[in-house]
């Protein structure tokens, strides 16, 4: 016994440097500027190297010499500029692109690191730091319900997110003669029934059939009911109309998407939805083709694009009391936006509206999600910097890819 006790120091001073080893820390110095679609301007002077670890830096490429085998990088950048600088990370699975810096930063504090996430806030009082569970709960305690939260690396789960303290409201009438496949997020439980008239044109060749995508934005679950053709595949132009009704059963008391997609040539036919329970909401695009006053959503800026395809729908719309004429089929009209609600008056109908975040018909505006999703939040979740070394033998190659005009006092990297 004693004379294994005698070894036991030996072995935990070995398995300490070891973890040193492991977990190397090197710092790049000396200025270079990273710019789109550079490929290398010559090599950059490296500071602090130590032991049998060398490193190489032709920019934008960093190659690491090794006697060991390097799997990841956790990558700091200090730089100043109007950009950002990325690396490709590389796994059996595939390819992504992390951002190591981007200037948008500098406008964050950062709050807490739970796993591989990073979240940092703006104008906003967070009492609490801890790191435990998952950043959607993190979220959830700290940060107000209707806060703005970007999430470019997508990395929350937005399932844990939707807002399902809305109780349902009753049937949602869409009698718009919609055309074309749309999305919309409703509110569901137990069971949803979606009464369907078709109108089929008969004006192109083929099938035109519509089929209904209903998924569980908490659990994925998904469900299909496909409304067929009217019989007529052949060009006869005669307009014939139809009722179908469409129930999906077994719900939990969720949010789920519903997905109209038409699978037509030429999208043949317009239809109206009626729904046994809502509220309901169209995400990102409508095209109806009856007069339609809609509450448009925009979370951030927004262009609010509108056109229609035919000469005889040229009319004048108003955004709030903003008038936007449109006056040739051939023009995307667009209206920039901030973030806010709008109003939006279509009055003959037949216009494809888009660019918006949402939109719901007049008197039944809500939000899905307990957090407003968009581009420029008061919260910013993003990838802790770690990237995963493409390595051939002992050699490592982590590629850097520069966007705007941004200009890298130094970088650290800790191998692991």
């Amino acid at each position: 016994m004693k004379r294994n006790a005698q070894w036991i120091p030996i072995a935990i001073a070995v398995a300490v440097i070891a973890v040193i080893l492991l977990l190397q820390t090197r710092t790049i110095e000396g200025t270079f500027t990273v710019y789109p679609g550079q490929n290398s301007d010559g090599p950059v002077s490296i500071s602090g190297v130590v032991g049998n670890t060398s490193w190489t830096f032709v920019k934008p490429i960093i190659t690491i010499d090794t006697s060991r085998r390097v799997h990841s990088a956790l990558i700091l950048v200090n730089a100043s500029g109007t950009g950002s600088v990325s690396a490709i990370s590389r796994d059996s699975v595939g390819s992504k692109t992390v951002t190591l810096w981007d200037s948008n930063w500098a406008q964050y504090e950062r709050q807490v690191q739970i796993g591989s996430s990073v979240i940092e806030t703006r104008n906003l009082t967070v009492e609490s730091a801890f790191d435990t569970g998952s950043p959607e709960q993190w979220l959830l305690a700290n940060i107000a319900r209707g806060t703005t939260v970007s999430d470019p690396d997508r990395l929350l789960n937005w399932s844990r997110l939707v807002n399902k303290a809305t109780p349902s409201r009753g049937p949602q009438n869409l009698n718009y003669q919609l055309r074309g496949t749309h999305r919309l997020v409703v509110y569901a439980n137990d069971s949803l029934t979606v009464d369907v008239v078709k109108q089929d044109f008969n004006m192109y060749t083929g099938e035109d059939n519509l089929t209904l995508v209903l998924t569980d934005l908490v659990s994925g679950a998904t469900q299909s009911v496909t409304v067929g053709d009217d019989g007529y595949v052949n060009l006869t132009r005669n307009a014939s109309g139809s009722s179908h009704n469409a129930t999906f059963t077994n719900l939990s008391d969720s949010i789920y998407e519903l997905r109209t997609i038409a699978n037509s040539n030429g999208s043949d036919y317009n239809y109206n939805l009626s729904l046994s329970n809502g509220p309901a909401v169209f995400m990102g695009q409508v095209f109806a083709l009856s007069p339609i006053n809609l509450t448009v959503l925009c979370s951030n800026k927004c262009i609010l694009k509108a056109s229609t395809y035919h000469d005889r729908s040229r009319q004048a719309i108003t955004v709030n009391n903003q008038i936007v004429n449109i006056s040739n089929r051939t023009v995307v009209y667009n209206t920039t936006l901030t973030a806010g609600q709008y109003r939006v008056v279509i009055p003959k109908g037949n216009i494809i509206l888009s660019g918006f975040n949402q939109a719901s018909v007049e008197g039944s505006t809500w939000t899905p999600y307990v957090f407003v999703n968009t581009e420029n939040g008061d919260v910013l979740v993003r990838n802790n910097p770690i990237v995963n070394v493409n390595q051939a033998g002992f050699t490592g190659i982590i590629t850097l890819k520069g966007n705007g005009n941004v200009s890298v006092s130094s970088m650290e990297l800790t191998l692991s």
